[in-house]
């Protein structure tokens, strides 16, 4: 199985969100302050020559220039002077530098803070839990599944002629044995798909994040780009990279459904065979998890704004992700309550009762550890 998650880029995706987040606030901020703050319009002075102003954007590419004068309060008794006006724009520049830098402050700790969301299914490295799974399965679980031999000491019919103190003890302890064997394959296997199910889940919730952290990312330069290119004109219409936001919701109840698939049993007999089930879902698992797990979410809004993205982004990481991921793996920690889902099957304390319930429905009776000599 593998992820297609990389924590990396994941960290520098939010980053990169922080920064540009910061950056359109900012514009958004210094546009505000550019058109509030006249009331009026005069004629400028030839003497003031072409206005110019600069938002100081750190990085060049998103520096938005204005070309433009803005309306300058013109009441009665106002000083009209080329000195004034000057000063007047000079403030002007000041205030929109002001306004600007609140923007990257506005932002700052954005990206701390999905990363603390989403670090319960973010920080797990999925291949090695994978790996993990698929050795219990292979060394494990096949290996007790496997070992089951109707006359695994090969004793033909050997053993119905016996007699003796010893002789009908024995006699139970190998017809069961089988059934033992059986019985810890089926456990192990019950408690390797538990995990497994773990693993679906947190691989899908690391690639829908990542990929709508890169979405968001997208939306931002976009924006941004759309802003130095109006020339200080605030855009009319959203980037071209509308953020993506993946299903979560459905992606649980996908990995619930598989659970479905093991049956509960009551009678020892049943237990042979599941095997087969549990590797089944098993390869079903690791057939996704190589490819996009994450179905996409088919009604998402526009954003445009600053406030919008970060919504979108907190929404998106906190509701849809880390909610649901929670609500998964609560739910495959409790077990289902209908019928193909064994209940508590994946909890430790639920598991021990079942192991409990099944296990008493027979044994092996003890051969004494006596000299038979």
């Amino acid at each position: 199985m593998t992820s297609g998650f990389d924590q990396g880029a994941f960290d520098d995706a939010l980053d990169r969100i922080e920064t540009c987040l910061g950056y359109l606030k900012g514009n958004e901020l210094a546009w505000q302050t550019f058109h509030e703050y006249g009331l009026g319009t005069i004629e400028m002075p030839p003497a003031l020559g072409e206005f110019s102003y600069s938002t100081p954007c750190p990085d060049g590419r998103f520096k938005v220039e204005y070309w433009k004068y803005p309306s300058i309060d013109t009441q009665a008794g106002w000083d009209s002077s080329p000195e004034n006006i000057k000063a007047q724009v000079d403030g002007l520049k000041q205030a929109m530098d002001t306004a600007w830098r609140f923007g990257p402050s506005w932002a700052n700790g954005v990206a701390g803070q999905m990363r603390d969301v989403c670090a319960q299914f973010t920080e797990p490295f999925v291949p090695t839990m994978t790996g993990a799974i698929e050795m219990m399965q292979a060394r494990v679980v096949s290996q007790l599944e496997l070992s089951v031999n109707d006359d695994w000491l090969e004793l033909g019919g050997a053993a119905a002629d016996w007699d003796g103190r010893f002789a009908n003890n024995f006699r139970i302890f190998y017809d069961n044995y089988n059934d033992v064997v059986s019985r810890f394959g089926v456990f192990t296997g019950w408690i390797n798909l538990g995990f497994s199910l773990a693993a679906r889940l947190i691989a899908g919730a690391q690639q829908g994040a990542g990929k709508t952290a890169d979405s968001l990312r997208k939306n931002l330069e976009s924006q941004l780009d759309h802003w130095v290119h109006d020339g200080g004109d605030q855009p009319n219409e959203p980037g071209e990279w509308p953020p993506w936001v993946g299903d979560m919701a459905s992606l649980v109840g996908s990995t619930l459904d598989l659970a479905g698939k093991i049956p509960i049993v009551g009678e020892v007999n049943e237990l042979r065979g599941l095997y087969s089930q549990t590797t089944a879902v098993m390869q079903d698992i690791d057939d996704l998890t190589g490819s996009n797990l994450m179905p996409d979410k088919k009604a998402f809004a526009q954003v445009q704004r600053a406030d919008e993205i970060y919504e979108c982004l907190q929404t998106s990481m906190y509701d849809e992700y880390y909610l649901n991921y929670r609500a998964g793996m609560d739910q495959i920690d409790a077990g289902g309550a209908g019928e193909g889902y064994v209940e508590n099957s994946f909890s430790a304390q639920g598991l021990l009762g079942l192991m409990d319930d099944v296990g008493s429905q027979f044994g092996l009776r003890p051969v004494p550890a006596t000299n038979l000599n």
